[in-house]
């Protein structure tokens, strides 16, 4: 899988240069941000690290008590102490703990889809708040907000864009960059999904002379 925050950066000027092309002949402005995750999902890593943990303890009992078949077993054993498993515990809990930490992805899993999809839309609006694209004069301010890890985009627009433009048009702009991602190109995806939002900002708001820029036209890494 491409790392799509890496390619974004390497590919910054192209994309930023996009984002000033869509801009012309609209009064609208278009923001884009990349995050490299948009929540927290602590709880989730901490309880496969526990599950991990019990894991170890139970391996540890099985393989580290004497287990007797009959009266006469006399096979060797070894007979674990309490300081001894609360070792085994914690290295099982810390194992588990870095396992998601070196592999995100894997924690995001058991995190209900609700949650995440919440998580994004949350920090969604924190950047939109953040990014100040409830600034401009005539409220036209459009945000594309990527999070990749949770391989999610959500695109909000300023109330006087939102009066105009449907939510099919905002989930066409949010395909396209997943398409993109999707197929190990993200840069093409998002080239696309900005053109599509120039698009409907030329045709909702439309100018016959380039505006003011109200919003620098660059591409927000975080």
């Amino acid at each position: 899988m491409v790392k799509v925050y890496r390619t974004i950066s390497m590919a910054k000027p192209e994309i930023d240069a996009a984002i000033k092309e869509a801009e012309k002949g609209t009064t609208g402005e278009l923001v884009v941000a990349l995050s490299r995750r948009a929540g927290d999902y602590g709880r989730q890593e901490a309880t496969f690290a526990f599950g991990v943990a019990l894991l170890s303890f139970v391996a540890s009992w099985v393989l580290g008590q004497r287990i007797l078949f009959a009266d006469w077993t006399d096979a060797p054993y070894v007979r674990l102490g309490l300081f001894v498993t609360c070792l085994i515990l914690l290295a099982g809990f810390l194992f588990g703990l870095g396992f998601c930490r070196a592999f995100p992805r894997f924690g995001l899993l058991l995190a209900p889809k609700k949650r995440v999809d919440s998580e994004v839309e949350a920090a969604a609006s924190v950047a939109f708040r953040r990014l100040n694209i409830t600034d401009t004069k005539a409220d036209t301010g459009v945000l594309i907000y990527v999070a990749e890890l949770e391989r999610r985009v959500v695109v909000l627009g300023d109330c006087a864009i939102a009066r105009k433009v449907s939510d099919q048009d905002w989930e066409a702009i949010r395909d396209d960059i997943l398409e993109g991602i999707r197929k190990d190109d993200p840069k093409s995806g998002f080239l696309a999904g900005i053109s599509r939002a120039g698009d409907l900002l030329r045709t909702y708001f439309p100018s016959e002379t380039d505006t003011e820029d109200e919003l620098p036209s660059e591409v927000h890494l975080s």
